[in-house]
């Protein structure tokens, strides 16, 4: 099960993983694995977060995410805002899946407000989150 933001219930509701669109605002929790690729939006941790990918590289050390500079005008860092993120539209364009796990390039327009995506803000499928 995932939560995933519902725009008729204005809250966070759970969902089969299997049931995740693209385009979905999604709530993960510690210790949680990653149902899809994500990119992070905001954290409950001044916007950042570590996550394990062991699983996925064999590597123990976690690996630092973070909010991207200036995006916590629409995705405030330390809160969840369901009504506020209702508000955003924007899109993602996003390279095509490839086999490095350390390289990830895309970029988000929210408005007329565009965000460079680099590796900082991939979150992989199978990949832990292990604090926020």
């Amino acid at each position: 099960m995932v939560e995933v933001l519902s725009k008729e219930k204005r809250d966070f509701e759970s969902i089969k993983s299997s049931d995740l669109v693209v385009g979905d605002i999604v709530r993960c929790h510690a210790d949680e694995k990653f149902p899809a690729d994500f990119a992070l939006l905001t954290s409950s941790n001044g916007g950042d977060c570590f996550i394990k990918t062991s699983s996925l590289d064999g590597e123990k050390n976690l690996k630092k995410r973070e909010q991207l500079k200036d995006l916590d005008k629409y995705f405030k860092k330390d809160t969840v805002d369901p009504n506020g993120y209702l508000k955003v539209q924007g899109s993602l364009k996003i390279e095509l899946p490839n086999k490095d796990l350390h390289s990830f390039k895309g970029m988000m327009n929210i408005g007329n407000d565009e965000f460079p995506l680099s590796d900082a803000q991939l979150l992989l499928k199978g990949a832990d989150l292990a604090n926020t």
